[in-house]
């Protein structure tokens, strides 16, 4: 079989082992793309390349949107009704011009924290600084890095993230995993992408209906990845009701 790097344990044993949806999202010009925002808190948008010029977008659904340069603060309405709150759960469709580019976000809100939501550059731009943020590592540091900012959810802005705020159960088929698969369920959290090398991480939260005890190897298996480059799996004993984290990364993988 072949080798994978793995057991990236001893350089993440000081990271915390929180499996929380974080409140830190990034979108690109190059598609509608949704995304969660709090509909009880106030959110925020940022231009990274530069200031926001202009917003477009329909206040009868029950959003108001503030611009302060590179700042789009975005509120939905809380109305009262026999002295209940009331919150918006309708999706709305944000037009927001940022250094000269438009992203077209469709707002979905949720009772979640604050969310922060960065504008990055296109796809080029991306290349290019992903290009330079790993120019002079070697592979293996490439993959540790990644592995590190996935983990610690300090993802940087020329990352493409996909977050999952619903529940995605993942079960491979696989015919050497059933036994394992009666331990353990596995959820997907996030995808994070690095444009221009080809990396693709995928994070998993574990839970243990028994206990259990893991191997990076359990998981080198066709249904997370053809290709896959490492796998991360911490902690390796998990006792029935615990949660573990899995992050498998994949290369090869095209914008």
């Amino acid at each position: 079989m072949k080798s994978y790097l793995t057991h990236f344990m001893v350089l993440l044993l000081s990271l915390s082992a929180s499996v929380a949806l974080a409140n830190r999202q990034t979108l690109t010009a190059d598609t509608t793309q949704g995304v969660a925002l709090s509909n009880r808190d106030i959110n925020r948008v940022v231009c990274a390349e530069g200031a926001i010029s202009d917003v477009f977008y329909s206040e009868e659904k029950g959003m108001l949107v503030e611009v302060k340069g590179q700042n789009a603060f975005v509120k939905f309405l809380i109305r009262k009704q026999a002295g209940l709150n009331q919150y918006v759960n309708q999706t709305a469709e944000l037009h927001i011009v940022c250094a000269g580019e438009v992203y077209t976000l469709v707002a979905n809100p949720q009772p979640i924290v604050t969310q922060t939501v960065y504008l990055s550059g296109g796809l080029k731009t991306r290349i290019k600084d992903n290009l330079r943020l790993f120019r002079a590592m070697a592979k293996e540091e490439q993959l540790l890095q990644l592995t590190q900012a996935v983990y610690r959810d300090e993802i940087p802005e020329t990352y493409q993230v996909q977050r999952f705020s619903s529940t995605i159960t993942v079960s491979p088929k696989a015919p050497d995993m059933i036994a394992l698969y009666a331990s353990i369920q596995l959820t997907k959290l996030k995808e994070v992408r690095v444009e221009g090398l080809g990396y693709r991480a995928t994070e998993y939260a574990i839970l243990a209906k028994a206990p259990v005890a893991l191997l990076e190897s359990d998981f080198a298996q066709p249904s997370f990845g053809s290709t896959i480059a490492a796998i991360t799996v911490t902690p390796l004993q998990l006792n029935s009701g615990q949660i573990g984290r899995l992050i498998i990364i994949d290369e090869g993988i095209q914008p």
